[in-house]
């Protein structure tokens, strides 16, 4: 909570903010230690947490991005519920490699063209890791903090070295927060602690 000039409370979390949550499609996302596997856990999570957020800041909007090798848009900037709960449930695995800067710069361009200056630009990743194809992560966060654009992360799985360095690299170039889920039921908790109480 924040105070205006006149010593009113303000909300921050009811700014005026979009969102584009970018979710793993690749193929280790079938894996099965999060269950019913790491993709359908995310998922789950992930409805959950469009609900929360749009209830918590009516001015929020969403939209969801998918990307492996490469990264593709999934639903638009949105405060339709029900689009963004079809969008999800329609997510399948692509195929291999992953590459999340192509997701960061696909982000960026969807902002570039649905967004204003008026809201503030998050991104949101919902990964495994296993970074392993394109321009690395944290090059991409660079071009992101110029386009005044705040990267947090939610990551579950067995996390390399390398992804944990570009993870790091990402949230603290763009004032963003990382959360790590070891379950499947973190999943959710994760991802509503990334906005809950963020500036």
């Amino acid at each position: 909570m924040i105070f205006n000039s006149e010593n009113r409370k303000v909300n921050s979390e009811s700014d005026p903010e979009d969102i584009i949550i970018l979710i793993d499609t690749s193929i280790s996302m079938n894996s099965k230690d999060y269950k019913p596997n790491r993709l359908e856990a995310a998922k789950k999570a992930i409805m959950l947490f469009i609900r929360r957020a749009l209830e918590l800041n009516p001015y929020r909007r969403i939209g969801i991005i998918g990307f492996y090798m490469y990264a593709y848009p999934i639903v638009d900037l949105t405060r339709n519920i029900n689009a963004l709960e079809e969008a999800v449930k329609s997510i399948k695995v692509m195929g291999e490699a992953t590459a999340p800067g192509e997701a960061v710069k696909e982000a960026i361009k969807m902002f570039k063209i649905q967004s204003t200056p008026a809201y503030k630009k998050r991104i949101i990743f919902v990964t495994d890791g296993t970074f392993n194809e394109g321009v690395p992560l944290s090059i991409m966060a660079e071009y992101a903090r110029r386009c005044n654009v705040r990267i947090d992360i939610c990551s579950f799985g067995r996390l390399s070295d390398y992804d944990r360095e570009e993870m790091e690299k990402a949230v603290k170039l763009t004032g963003g927060k990382w959360e790590y889920a070891r379950k499947a039921d973190e999943i959710m908790s994760s991802l509503l602690s990334l906005i809950v109480g963020s500036k």
